[in-house]
């Protein structure tokens, strides 16, 4: 019910924004503010798990001056392998993104 290790090797990078911010107090240490749209997939139901990494990542992005701006979450992706129900939002997310 976590980050994929991949996943948490490239936030493990991070780690000289997180120094900037906290030891050295620049702030922010990522001078353009951005956005992002998380979109996680699951075997079974997943949604436990997904809110977990939603709030890790809301932490993370802080750091380095972005705003999770929305989550998707492909459940049950064992038994229902076609994503096309949750692309039109992820579409419309992304869409939305661009016009701000």
């Amino acid at each position: 019910m976590g980050l994929p290790a991949p996943f948490k090797a490239l936030i493990d990078r991070l780690q000289r924004y997180y120094n900037a911010r906290f030891v050295r107090n620049v702030r922010p240490p990522v001078k353009t503010s951005k956005k992002a749209l998380l979109i996680l997939t699951a075997g079974s139901d997943g949604r436990e798990a997904a809110e977990m990494i939603k709030r890790q990542l809301e932490q993370v992005f802080t750091v380095i001056n972005s705003r999770l701006c929305n989550a998707f979450l492909w459940s049950n992706a064992d038994e229902n392998p076609d994503p096309t129900p949750i692309l039109g939002e992820v579409l419309g997310a992304v869409e939305r993104l661009a016009e701000i």
